[in-house]
């Protein structure tokens, strides 16, 4: 029987498909421009607007900025990302208070003594 998923874990999901998708829309719209780029060239070489030697050039150069601009892309993706997961293993107050609370009837039930909840300890 497979268990529920916390909200926690399908924030985690949400997350995870989120940066997979980012990257797929990323390299699936680079590799059309790149295509619709190089039969403007050809384009343009056929109709003598530029020599060959320009057209070549011209997609060099493309390639280089498309390259960048998804390197800057995947960077603050996997940034974001990274923060949101850092949110989210962050163990909230109101989350421990439930765990201690647990704990409590848990321990109740097999009669030892219970320390102090951990929030109280801090202050």
């Amino acid at each position: 029987m497979k268990r529920a998923m916390t909200k926690r874990e399908g924030k985690e999901e949400i997350l995870k498909s989120f940066v997979e998708s980012s990257r797929e829309v990323v390299h699936g719209l680079s590799n059309e421009s790149l295509a619709a780029s190089r039969d403007l060239m050809h384009k343009m070489v056929r109709y003598g607007r530029i020599t060959e030697d320009q057209a070549t050039r011209l997609e060099k150069r493309l390639v280089e900025r498309m390259q960048q601009s998804r390197e800057i892309f995947e960077t603050k993706v996997a940034a974001i990302a990274e923060g949101v997961v850092d949110r989210l293993k962050s163990i909230t107050e109101d989350e421990l208070k439930a765990l201690e609370k647990r704990l409590n009837r848990l321990d109740a039930r097999t009669h030892k003594p219970v320390a102090q909840p951990r929030s109280r300890q801090l202050q």
